[in-house]
């Protein structure tokens, strides 16, 4: 499984908004080799911003790559970028290593 891992910073007050864009984001479903997409919220930090982990799951690297090259990835309803103050992504390969009983 391959996972894109990014951790995006918003004022505290576009947060939901930010999420909810990420979440209409339909479209990638139909991706060959898309498994699921999670966004993780922290709590609100000091300086009225939030952190936002969103985990993106392919069940391989050149399904990622895939939808990277592709016209459907840039959707009208993304995310404004006025609503992000920062992003940074990583790209890992996953392995379980522990399961549910």
């Amino acid at each position: 499984m391959f996972v894109i891992l990014q951790k995006i910073t918003t004022e505290a007050e576009h947060t939901e908004d930010v999420i909810k864009k990420l979440g209409d984001r339909e479209i990638i479903t139909e991706q060959d080799g898309f498994v699921d997409m999670s966004v993780l919220k922290g709590e609100e930090q000091e300086d009225g911003k939030d952190v936002i982990f969103v985990i993106g799951r392919w069940e391989n690297k050149d399904a990622w790559a895939a939808w990277e090259a592709s016209d459907k990835r840039d959707q009208p309803n993304d995310p404004d970028k006025a609503e992000i103050v920062s992003m940074t992504a990583g790209k890992f390969d996953s392995q379980v290593i522990l399961e549910s009983k």
